[in-house]
Order: C-alpha cells, then structure tokens, then sequence
C-alpha cells in the first residue's frame, strides 16, 4: 500500500535537492559566441567616440558593452 505521507516527503527531498543545485551551480556564465562579435565592435566604436570626444555617446556604448559582459 502506499503511504501518503512518502510522497509529500519525496517531494520535500526533490525541492531541497533543487534548492542545493542553485545554490551551488556556478555562477559563471559562458558568453553566447554571438555576443563575441557584437562587443568586439562595440569597443571599437567606443574608441572612435572617446578619441572624437562625444563623451555622451562614449558612456552610453561603455554602459551597452558593460551589459553584454564585455
């Protein structure tokens, strides 16, 4: 006969279970390949704003880079 009792405990092993794996998974996610590309030419058209001196657009690209995790 089953206990009904062991499924509520098997679902409270499971949440815990899960619980500890996003606790303990890393953090650290690798970059999609094609954000590789995209930040690669965002920080040369960062140069091209910081040497032009548009400091407005320089900050507001820095901030794009900055969010793609470059």
């Amino acid at each position: 006969m089953l206990d009904p009792t062991q499924n509520a405990i098997t679902r409270h092993q499971m949440a815990v279970f899960d619980l500890i794996d996003e606790i303990c998974r890393p953090a650290h996610v690798p970059y999609k390949p094609k954000h590789a590309d995209l930040i690669a030419r965002l920080k040369h058209l960062a140069v091209d704003l910081d040497l032009s001196g548009n400091t407005t657009a320089w900050q507001t690209v820095s901030e794009a880079i900055e969010a793609l995790g470059g």
